[in-house]
């Protein structure tokens, strides 16, 4: 599915990003907020980590003990050399801007606001690693599309056993008995590695276990996982609340 906003409203969030790029400063990894010495006890060290085999995480979010939302923002293009951040007002006009894009449509159909955000995160810091050029509508929506499919959401419900399915508009109540979970437990099957089949068959056994017999919510959606998730859970509630 191709994601087309309004040309308008693209020019605008790409031109208020753009805004933001710019806002961005420059800072030694030393001088950034909690970088100063501090007391290290003598502990006991069973492995020493190397840059090869660890990994790599270039941006952090300093966030607002009474919010979901970052009060900094700090990308590491090149770990150690150098240092970009983004405080205060220009955070804020981060997390409107996210808000903004993710309930235009088609986003607001497609995906969630924390899927935007996290990928307009990937934005910046690709624009200051200076490993693309695009704009931000545009490179969400390339990240979006593939990512659309139609998806059955289950969601189980406990305590609620059902003879027979029940209809609300576009969700059904069915019993989650054995002919739901073992084509689950036959795609193990197909898993070549004989360790990782084992612990799939006994993570899906107990995950069995504890939910055949009880009634799931069953969601058809279209959109990314995210939306999928998102629309699943908040579909099913609504249902089991009528």
């Amino acid at each position: 599915m191709k994601i087309v906003l309004d040309s308008r409203a693209e020019e605008r969030y790409n031109e208020l990003a753009e805004s933001l790029f710019r806002e961005f400063e420059e800072v030694a990894p030393e001088n950034l907020r909690g970088a100063k010495p501090r007391f290290e006890p003598d502990s006991f060290v069973a492995a020493h980590l190397t840059p090869e085999n660890t990994l790599s995480i270039n941006h952090l979010g300093l966030f607002d003990p009474y919010s979901a939302e970052a009060s900094e923002l700090v990308f590491h293009p090149k770990a150690g050399t150098k240092a970009f951040t983004l405080r205060g007002e220009g955070c804020a006009r981060f997390e409107k801007l996210v808000g903004r894009i993710s309930g235009a449509q088609p986003f607001s159909s497609l995906t969630t606001r924390q899927r935007v955000r996290s990928l307009a995160i990937e934005w910046f810091s690709e624009r200051l690693e200076g490993t693309t050029t695009e704009m931000l509508v545009p490179y969400l929506a390339a990240a979006v599309e593939p990512t659309i499919k139609s998806f059955t959401a289950v969601v189980p419900i406990a305590c609620l056993q059902l003879e027979k399915c029940l209809a609300f508009g576009d969700i059904s109540l069915r019993p989650m008995n054995s002919t739901f979970f073992e084509p689950m437990e036959r795609r193990n099957e197909l898993v070549v590695d004989l360790a990782v089949r084992e612990r799939l068959n006994t993570s899906q056994t107990e995950y069995r276990k504890a939910r055949q017999g009880y009634a799931g919510a069953f969601v058809e959606v279209e959109g990314d996982p995210s939306y999928a998730k998102q629309q699943g859970l908040q579909r099913a509630a609504r249902a089991v609340e009528f």
